[in-house]
């Protein structure tokens, strides 16, 4: 019995007609590169000891933005994400990004503790009350300093344009898998559990 391929047997390599993304070098982010489903990062880690002794990615952009299925059957041989739509023509917003990135953390202690505060005023108005329903077994937390150590699974940091930063959680308090802190400018803007 004959297999069937998928492609045609040619004996060439598809992969390399692929066109990789162009070299993209920012004097703050470094070699920029496509990290797939998440978008596009740099070899730039965010790290601070409130998470552990881990760094996690910093991705760039909106990794929800993506080639249109016209665009991907006109070129079938990129294989990355669009470039402008997500780092600016030019790549003008990487200079946005870095800033933004930069600018949270020079000021990361306050940062922190601002997170701290607005999660464990969230976790007691709305997250506290409904535990008991929702979790047959549930930690007794009866402080911020408690609370703190629900906060510290830290999964993943996003620049986003206009000054955003998402800074993104395993939060096992709630029956979500991620959730979100939004600062703009160095303030929260949004608390968000992602469903």
């Amino acid at each position: 019995m004959n297999a069937v391929l998928p492609f045609p047997d040619t004996g060439f390599n598809t992969h390399s007609k692929m066109k990789t993304l162009p070299d993209i070098i920012h004097p703050f982010w470094g070699r920029i590169f496509d990290s797939r489903g998440e978008g596009y990062s740099s070899p730039i880690k965010f790290s601070h000891p409130f998470f552990g002794n881990k760094a996690f990615p910093v991705y760039l952009g909106d990794p929800d933005i993506s080639h249109t299925p016209n665009y991907i059957k006109a070129h079938p041989d990129e294989y990355y994400k669009p470039i402008a739509p997500i780092l600016g023509e030019n790549y003008h917003l990487l200079d946005e990004f870095a800033d933004t990135y930069t600018n949270f953390t020079a000021n990361i202690d306050a940062n922190i503790r601002q997170l701290q505060d607005a999660v464990y005023a969230l976790f007691t108005t709305y997250i506290q009350p409904g535990l008991p329903h929702t979790y047959e077994m549930h930690p007794v937390i009866e402080t911020r300093e408690d609370h703190d150590e629900y906060i510290r699974d830290l999964a993943d940091i996003r620049i986003l344009p206009g000054g955003y930063l998402d800074m993104i959680f395993y939060y096992n308090l709630i029956p979500a898998p991620v959730f979100n802190v939004t600062f703009k400018h160095g303030i929260i803007v949004d608390l968000l559990p992602d469903p």
